[in-house]
């Protein structure tokens, strides 16, 4: 393997890392947000 071939295989497993990542975190962001959603629709609903 040249040099150039390991750079691009490292450079591909750290993207994937990544990608995972940021997948995990928008998820958990969105769900966050879901629910903060529906608990100032609750609270505006029972007033």
């Amino acid at each position: 393997m040249s040099k150039n071939e390991i750079l691009k295989k490292l450079l591909e497993k750290k993207i994937t890392q990544l990608t995972t990542y940021v997948g995990k975190f928008s998820t958990r962001c969105f769900a966050n947000f879901i629910t903060l959603c529906s608990v100032i629709c609750d609270n505006f609903t029972v007033k």
